[in-house]
């Protein structure tokens, strides 16, 4: 599954398996056999590695977030973690502090819509200024400025390794 920029995906409960964190966003537990869509993650290719495919996790907590976001801003005056944007018309909370990163394998689905059958985008302003917000606070956690709850260096690390194994398993 080739996945383009800004989608929305599900990610497969392998996942947090093979990468325990206590700080990660995971699956809702399932339910009649079927998982109830929760939460729903944003996309975007690492810069370096496109490979590596960073997930923000997407809250409709809003009253929540936007409590936390008022305290970040009246505190630092600023907020870089935090963001709210209309997904399908409903102001969602996207939780750059919550992002992690990961490989195709493990998305178990992208997010559509069950009438068009089309994939769910948000306005592509938004995206960007999303995307480009995101890198920010990655390089910010990269030069030890700690804003990103799970360990997703380590997380990277893993995957990386994953990848080079992959490759040179191919090549013999």
């Amino acid at each position: 599954m080739k996945l383009s920029e800004g989608c929305f995906c599900f990610i497969e409960n392998q996942f947090f398996i093979d990468f325990p964190d206590e700080k990660l966003m995971k699956n809702k537990t399932e339910t009649n056999e079927f998982l109830n869509g929760r939460p729903f993650f944003f996309s975007f290719r690492d810069e370096k590695n496109t490979d590596i495919i960073w997930f923000i996790p997407i809250s409709s907590k809003v009253n929540k977030y936007e409590r936390i976001f008022q305290k970040k801003m009246n505190k630092y005056n600023q907020c870089f973690t935090i963001q709210f944007a209309d997904v399908l018309e409903t102001k969602k909370v996207f939780l750059i502090q919550n992002m992690f990163p990961s490989i195709e394998k493990y998305i178990q689905e992208i997010y559509t819509d069950s009438k068009t059958f089309s994939v769910i985008s948000i306005d592509s302003e938004i995206e960007d200024q999303i995307i480009k917000l995101s890198k920010k606070v990655l390089r910010m956690h990269k030069h030890n400025v700690h804003i990103i709850f799970p360990n997703v260096l380590e997380i990277e690390r893993k995957l990386i390794e994953e990848l080079q194994r992959n490759k040179h398993e191919n090549l013999n």
